[in-house]
């Protein structure tokens, strides 16, 4: 189902007219049309409902009665036209447009905003409905405001209910006199100077508006005559003539006839009682209608406000707009009251008071986080200098196995040592004895083996140490030579020289 589906339903007395456009493209194209009894419209009121104004933020009072199983047999027959009318239609999609006119809205003329405020407002200072203004031709508004003497939400909402849905999507409520005017005037274009009167024609009532130029200059009250009421062409023409004495309009210029009667007879009564003013017919323009449609002209108020509402969408005009403030809360995906209002605030507020304790959380974590990576890095580096004392505590063992050794080595280099530097230095001063072969085993026990040319040398030689022995000493003669072979034996020898 398409989402460019418009219906106006205008409430106009007890013959209501309702049709359904197609808005695809900006175009409008009326898909079918109807009049409806519609009594209920004014019936008395019960149930009030408060809400907000649209413009100023102020308190709105609405009342209507409730549908029950005690409503007449003519509401529910209305209704049941109604869900007709709309038959196969998603009203999930469908954009309603209700349309007043008197007595369900008012019309009041004041200087300024402000001046209505005064007339209108409350003991609470406060206006007690919603309100909208339009500019005149003599730089005053027209307030615009609901009486409460229509239950046209109270239908709207059994409709609904009907189609087991919870409201219906209202954009805007519009006032017929206000938008057919504006219709009008953006057809006819009139000049600044020239007065216009505005003849609409209902079944059961009409109603005069005056222009001057494209402004509005006067909304007359609601004439109790129409197009089935009897003798309606003089009685008319006779309405006419005391509406232009009570506006004080001597120059009128135009009458445009729309509505339901634009017969050639009515515009020949109105022609033959005023010779000299242009009378038209306005009809239906920039629309298609479907040849299912009979009586296009008859719709034309659904027709200006479904144009007026295109307009106001596409942000090339602006319109009134009477849709009470509640009505607008009720259609909201989520209806907040104040509570609603409220729990945003705190939810904002705690949003940003955590965010800020983790905003503060993370940049502590952080610096935990650096401080963790340099401790680490120590550790690492403890670990590695771990293993270096561990590797000089081994070599450090080593050297204390190789001082040992090399102490002993030592003790017993430095005896070999002495002991041959005293072979050395013995020998070189008896050139009779040799050495041929010196020992020494771990117990220090020196073994001096040799030869000597006379027994006096190795005597002598046996005397340079303490406690040593002589073993043996044989002849063992050498090339011709009269040797003596030696062996000296020392037990525990030291490093102290022996004189």
């Amino acid at each position: 189902m398409s989402m460019n589906r418009l219906a106006c339903v205008y409430f106009e007395g007890n013959d209501s007219k309702i049709a359904l456009f197609d808005c695809e493209g900006g175009k409008l194209t009326l898909l079918k049309a109807e009049s409806l009894d519609t009594s209920l419209a004014f019936a008395e009121q019960d149930f009030a409902a408060v809400g907000t104004s649209g413009s100023g933020g102020q308190q709105a009072t609405y009342t209507y009665n409730v549908v029950t199983d005690d409503t007449s047999t003519l509401s529910r027959t209305l209704l049941q036209k109604l869900a007709e009318f709309f038959r196969g239609e998603d009203l999930g999609k469908l954009r309603v447009l209700p349309i007043l006119t008197e007595p369900a809205i008012y019309f009041q003329k004041v200087n300024e905003k402000k001046d209505f405020s005064l007339t209108q407002a409350n003991s609470n200072r406060k206006i007690a409905t919603v309100v909208d203004f339009v500019d005149a031709c003599d730089n005053t508004k027209f307030a615009v405001y609901p009486s409460g003497k229509s239950s046209y939400l109270q239908i709207l909402d059994s409709l609904a209910a009907m189609h087991s849905r919870r409201v219906l999507r209202i954009p805007a409520v519009k006032s017929a006199e206000i938008s057919l005017s504006s219709y009008i005037a953006r057809k006819r274009r009139f000049s600044e100077d020239e007065s216009t009167l505005v003849l609409y024609v209902g079944k059961e009532y009409s109603k005069l508006t005056f222009l001057r130029g494209n402004k509005l200059l006067h909304i007359g009250s609601t004439l109790s005559v129409g197009k089935n009421s009897f003798d309606a062409h003089n009685v008319i023409v006779r309405k006419i003539l005391l509406a232009m004495d009570h506006v004080s309009v001597s120059n009128l210029k135009n009458i445009v006839l729309c509505g339901e009667d634009n017969s050639d007879d009515l515009v020949s009564a109105i022609r033959e009682a005023y010779p000299g003013i242009d009378v038209s017919v306005q009809r239906c323009e920039a629309v298609e209608v479907q040849t299912n449609v009979g009586g296009g002209d008859a719709f034309i108020v659904p027709v200006a406000v479904a144009e007026e509402y295109l307009a106001e969408s596409a942000k090339k005009l602006t319109g009134i707009n009477l849709l009470p403030q509640y009505i607008r809360e009720e259609q909201k995906p989520i209806q907040l009251g104040w509570q609603g209002y409220l729990l945003i605030v705190l939810l904002f507020l705690s949003t940003a008071f955590f965010s800020m304790r983790i905003s503060s959380h993370a940049a502590r974590i952080q610096v935990k986080d650096q401080e963790i990576i340099r401790i680490a890095a120590i550790l690492e580096q403890n670990r590695d200098m771990l293993k270096t004392i561990k590797s000089y505590e081994a070599r450090i063992q080593n050297v204390d196995k190789t001082k040992a050794v090399l102490n002993r080595l030592s003790d017993g280099t430095g005896i070999v040592s002495a002991q041959l530097k005293k072979l050395s230095t013995y020998t070189a001063g008896n050139g009779n004895v040799w050495i041929s072969q010196i020992t020494m085993d771990q117990s220090k026990n020196l073994k001096v083996a040799g030869y000597a040319f006379s027994r006096v040398s190795t005597k002598e030689l046996s005397d340079s140490y303490d406690g040593a022995l002589l073993q043996h000493m044989t002849y063992d003669p050498l090339r011709n030579l009269r040797t003596f072979k030696f062996l000296v034996e020392q037990a525990g020898v030291s490093n102290e020289k022996k004189k």
